[in-house]
């Protein structure tokens, strides 16, 4: 099986193992209604990646893959106060994935990469990664931050945004310190609190390869937005 289709509309390409449609079906259902920028789309966009560094980085694809899918279930109802989306990603992944037949021996693999996918380099609260799967969620933490990055991830920002009310953009209020579970200053400033803050936080070379481009234009939005948004008056002229 190369493809398969839900709903009519959703294509996906490279089906690698048995049990991917029926989960791709099962994730596809918990985020249908989603509009923070964390649907079935995000998955499928993180799959892609993950597989593009499991395969230079030698790392196992059925779990970056199973991760990708699973890893933002719990953006639903977390958004309708019911706790941290991490935590009931990894409930769920374990709810899941022995339902559709997904090899039980790399289960606690899938559900590690899911506990740690929201640990950055700036994270005052980071735990310890588990050894025997290091490799996996090192990359996984990669594959998911790519899709933060570029200008699907600045769309992302914006939706996300929107989705949770937050001001477009207070430049009075300088970016401050964005740890999980923060929404940020406004929705702009998160481009300055954590998006690119990113490239410097790829662990694997596949993710830091990957990552530079994306980088590169999200600069270039930055000083664009910050133009227009002045009416092009330049930094020392600026009244606010």
């Amino acid at each position: 099986m190369k493809r398969y289709i839900i709903d009519h509309l959703i294509v996906i390409d490279q089906i690698i193992a048995a049990w991917e449609p029926q989960l791709a079906q099962a994730v596809y259902a918990l985020m249908v209604r989603d509009a923070t920028g964390h649907d079935i789309y995000h998955a499928l966009r993180v799959k892609r990646l993950g597989l593009r560094i499991a395969a230079a980085e030698s790392l196992d694809r059925e779990v970056l893959t199973a991760a990708a899918y699973l890893h933002d279930v719990g953006r639903g109802p977390e958004r309708q106060g019911q706790g941290d989306h991490v935590a009931i990603g990894v409930r769920q992944a374990r709810q899941i994935l022995p339902q559709v037949a997904f090899p039980a021996l790399k289960i606690d693999a899938v559900a590690a990469c899911i506990e740690h996918h929201e640990e950055y380099a700036w994270s005052k609260n980071k735990a310890a990664t588990p050894p025997n799967v290091a490799g996996e969620i090192l990359g996984f933490q990669d594959a998911d931050r790519l899709d933060a990055m570029g200008a699907v991830g600045l769309a992302r920002m914006f939706m996300f945004g929107g989705a949770y009310r937050q001001p477009l953009w207070r430049p009075q209020i300088e970016a401050g310190h964005w740890e999980h579970g923060d929404l940020g200053s406004s929705t702009y400033n998160h481009l300055h609190e954590k998006l690119l803050k990113l490239k410097d936080t790829m662990n694997t070379a596949t993710g830091k390869r990957l990552a530079g481009e994306r980088h590169r234009f999200m600069e270039q939005f930055a000083a664009q937005f910050e133009r227009e948004w002045f009416g092009g008056v330049s930094t020392e002229s600026r009244g606010d």
